[in-house]
């Protein structure tokens, strides 16, 4: 929580970009990992490996994580 304040008080970003962070951060997730899903189905073999041995857990875990601590990320970025 301590990093996500430190990151947008160095971007001295707005109670407006603040409030949008949280949601962003969810987005990006799983934007990212649908890159990842898609590189294992095209037979992409690296991230296939990470994908198998302890990717897949470890993003819904992060999915989870996310969406699930909401109310303290945005009290970390002083949203109450």
């Amino acid at each position: 929580m301590a990093r996500l304040a430190l990151f947008a008080n160095a971007y001295d970003a707005s109670t407006d970009e603040r409030a949008g962070m949280v949601d962003a951060m969810v987005h990006c997730h799983d934007w990212c990992y649908a890159i990842v899903r898609h590189a294992v189905a095209s037979g992409h073999e690296a991230f296939g490996l990470y994908w198998r041995q302890r990717g897949k857990p470890r993003a819904e875990r992060g999915r989870r994580w996310l969406a699930t601590c909401a109310p303290e990320l945005r009290a970390a970025l002083g949203l109450g």
